[in-house]
């Protein structure tokens, strides 16, 4: 295999916070403010410096079953090369691999991307295409597994875990292969509001990626009574919160991306105001034009109001298709879009944004 292993150890290893009520179980004992797991640096850490974290998941989504679960995993280069150094290569938040040469990919996604799907089978591709060195076999190739959990609504469908396989369109029951599956995990359609109700694994798992940073203390205690693993989540959790150094570090990230989004919305608003100034300028220019060919003097106020108003609006739908389209580029949710803009579904469609 053409990827190398990655220093699991980059990071201190954790040690067990201490806990109470029960013996030789460990429950945390404090309720600090964690970082979001939706925050996709985050969520590296935690299960890059925990592989024993990304087994349970992975276990939990793939393999609910006790046959054929992960028991041992390898983190692997997140890196993608392209096929040429030309070619885009990609950066995927976790790649690796298990005893049996497994592959696996984990993403976590929170802006909503319109191209989502064909960026998650590009990446599909990379995962296939980069198991093989010149002169292995194609009978080499091992079978690759992708989980996306993202924060916004992607599958028609009400189920919030959704799995897509080659199927036969008319015989669905037929399989093509068993060796590609890709898998969504859509938050915003898992519902269970209290732990108590939590049944499986995953959904522990689910809870606590989308409520981290509102957990209380006996939350987390039940959610250690039914996975056992959530206890090194939450310990290495903490150390990331209680550590300044560690938090400073993760909040100078977060607001680089705070500062991206507002870097977007200013230049809407550039975009904007220099829309108005075209507007009325190509308005007057329109207007007066009109009037001179009317000859009368009704005819010149009626094309310069005409043309002012006119400008304006096409000034201003112009710039909010332009920087609608920049958001689109830059991963920005349609709903989000429409609310800043304040263009419709229709518009955008009108106009080949969407």
């Amino acid at each position: 295999m053409s990827s190398d292993r990655v220093d699991i150890y980059t990071f201190p290893r954790s040690k067990n916070l201490p806990f109470k009520n029960k013996p030789g179980v460990n429950k945390p004992m404090s309720n600090p403010n964690f970082f979001p797991l939706t925050f996709d640096w985050m969520f590296k850490i935690l299960f890059v410096k925990e592989p024993k974290l990304l087994i349970s998941i992975l276990n939990s989504v793939l393999f609910p079953e006790k046959e054929h679960r992960v028991r041992e995993i390898t983190i692997l280069n997140p890196e993608l090369p392209g096929t040429s150094p030309d070619e885009k290569r990609s950066y995927l938040d976790i790649r690796a691999k298990d005893e049996s040469g497994k592959i696996f990919h984990v993403e976590v996604q929170v802006a909503n991307q319109s191209s989502f799907v064909k960026r998650s089978l590009f990446y599909l591709s990379g995962l296939i295409r980069d198991q093989l060195q010149p002169g292995d076999g194609y009978s080499d190739l091992k079978p690759v597994y992708q989980i996306n959990i993202v924060d916004f609504n992607l599958i028609p469908m009400e189920n919030y875990h959704s799995k897509f396989k080659f199927r036969e369109e008319s015989n669905p029951e037929i399989t093509l292969t068993d060796e590609v599956e890709i898998h969504f995990l859509e938050l915003g359609k898992f519902l269970t509001e209290n732990v108590n109700d939590l049944r499986s694994d995953l959904e522990s798992w689910l809870y606590v990626i989308k409520h981290t940073s509102e957990l209380k203390e006996e939350e987390m205690s039940i959610l250690v009574d039914k996975t056992p693993d959530l206890s090194k989540a939450f310990t290495i959790l903490e150390q990331y919160s209680n550590d300044p150094k560690k938090r400073k570090e993760i909040e100078d990230r977060l607001k680089t991306d705070r500062d991206y989004v507002y870097d977007l919305a200013a230049r809407f608003e550039a975009g904007e105001r220099q829309g108005i100034e075209k507007g009325i300028e190509k308005g007057i220019e329109k207007g007066i034009e009109k009037g001179i060919e009317k000859g009368i003097e009704k005819g010149i106020e009626k094309g310069i109001e005409k043309g002012i108003e006119k400008g304006i609006e096409k000034g201003i739908e112009k710039g909010k298709l332009e920087s609608a389209r920049k958001m689109f580029v830059e991963g920005l949710s349609p709903d989000v879009v429409f609310r800043i803009t304040g263009l419709s579904e229709k518009d955008l469609k009108d106009h080949g944004i969407i």
